[in-house]
């Protein structure tokens, strides 16, 4: 049916997704190009598929706020030696002497599994390291988020969103990223990011206040430009 379409009035583009080790795979992705948004349910029904309204929009609009976790327990009195505090200037963690001020803490347990906790206060919280980044970047009044326009007529609402590599995405947030277009980011060595194609500006401005960060916008992308 799709092939048969395809052939008569749909213009069609098959992309296959190949993930890195340790990736989460992604399925074959089908870019359908259309002239307006209200023909899209009857080309599906055309094609005898159910049409759903754009996956990634919804997942933008359920991204809550990032919050620290639960409450934990600070580090064992004989961790100090080798408990870890990430510094954003280097991207990654860093040995600590100590652990008396705020910020994003690692160290292994007693059980040797790896601990990622964030200070506030006199109070601990567990998180995961993506969300913890983010969580410090909040509180620096930093951002690791950019968005540039793609410079198409129409398509000014639409662009690039760019993560710093130090910063990356935390799980839910990247998904609904990727399924602007359904595939894998792409990364600049040059610029140090991961690039995000097809994110509407509403949507990056919704993520980037979910995680505490003002969205910084970017010049319009160059139509031969291929990275950033």
């Amino acid at each position: 049916m799709l092939a048969a379409a395809a052939d008569e009035w749909l213009e069609v583009s098959r992309v296959e997704n190949t993930p890195a080790p340790g990736d989460i795979p992604l399925p074959p992705s089908l870019i359908v190009q259309y002239n307006n948004p209200e023909e899209l349910p009857q080309y599906a029904r055309d094609l005898s598929c159910a049409y759903t309204p754009c996956a990634a929009l919804q997942c933008f609009a359920l991204l809550p706020d990032l919050e620290p976790g639960s409450p934990a327990a600070p580090p064992a009195d004989a961790s100090p030696g080798v408990i870890e505090r990430y510094s954003h200037e280097e991207g990654a963690y860093v040995p600590a002497l100590g652990y008396s001020e705020d910020g994003l803490y690692r160290w292994r347990g007693s059980d040797w599994s790896r601990l990622v906790q964030v200070r506030r206060g006199s109070s601990w919280f567990s998180t995961e390291h993506e969300a913890g980044v983010h969580l410090e970047l909040a509180r620096l009044s930093r951002s690791s988020l950019r968005w540039l326009p793609e410079s198409g007529a129409g398509r000014e609402r639409v662009g690039r969103l760019c993560v710093d590599w130090g910063a990356p995405l935390p799980p839910l947030h990247a998904r609904a990223a990727v399924l602007c277009t359904g595939l894998h980011p792409r990364f600049s060595e040059t610029a140090r990011t991961a690039l995000y194609d097809n994110v509407p500006n509403s949507a990056a401005v919704k993520l980037a206040r979910t995680l505490g960060q003002q969205l910084e916008l970017g010049k319009p992308l160059a139509r031969t430009q291929g990275g950033s």
